[in-house]
């Protein structure tokens, strides 16, 4: 889930019905979330 993510620290705040949902859902959205960070880090901080 996090490689090739920048040295940098991350704060996840959950929405309302996240403590419903489940595991494969919640993974699906932290992937996607961490996907557009790498993307927005570039290659300069690949790593």
């Amino acid at each position: 889930m996090q490689t090739g993510l920048p040295s940098w620290d991350f704060v996840v705040i959950a929405k309302h019905g996240a403590a419903s949902a489940g595991n494969a859902v919640l993974r699906a959205s932290l992937d996607g979330h961490f996907d557009r960070l790498k993307r927005r880090a570039g290659p300069k901080h690949d790593g």
